[in-house]
């Protein structure tokens, strides 16, 4: 009975290892300092999620392009979708004094998923407002594969 009991614990523990395995970090680009004048503006776009995988896609991102005097002439960066895939999420934050961003994507063999977390720590309380875009490349994402966007307000 009790090599029973051992048995269980030890398959039980060792699928926990194997469910937490299947999730693999992917190494990720950031594209904000790039795409900086590409954002969206506020009420055109509260919750919006770009996923990027060709040129024509990309270019319709002139559309978000501001109006600011420094962005007049900016243009899109370069990018091979051969051999990458652009992600965007558009996060707010409002009456904080700093935000950090910190962002990480993993890739999910078993379940055919992208998942790409923000999590979004803010300090101090002032009269600010944060948009971003959140803007970053990754390998090239197989077309059968899902993407879920995660954000994480600390």
């Amino acid at each position: 009975m009790k090599q029973s009991i051992i048995i269980l614990l030890l398959l039980s523990a060792l699928s926990c290892e194997k469910e937490n395995n299947n999730l693999k970090e992917v190494n990720v680009t950031s594209m904000e300092t790039e795409l900086e004048c590409f954002r969206c503006t506020i009420g055109a776009c509260n919750d919006c999620e770009f996923v990027i995988i060709n040129k024509n896609s990309y270019l319709s991102l002139d559309s978000l392009k501001s109006d600011s005097e420094e962005c007049t002439s900016v243009q899109l960066p370069e990018i091979e979708f051969n051999e990458k895939t652009l992600l965007g999420k558009c996060t707010s934050i409002a009456g904080c004094a700093e935000v950090t961003y910190y962002r990480k994507v993993e890739k999910n063999k078993s379940t055919e998923k992208y998942i790409y977390t923000i999590e979004i720590d803010t300090s101090g309380r002032a009269h600010c407002y944060d948009r971003n875009m959140n803007w970053i490349c990754v390998p090239k994402i197989p077309s059968n594969y899902s993407i879920e966007f995660k954000v994480i307000y600390k």
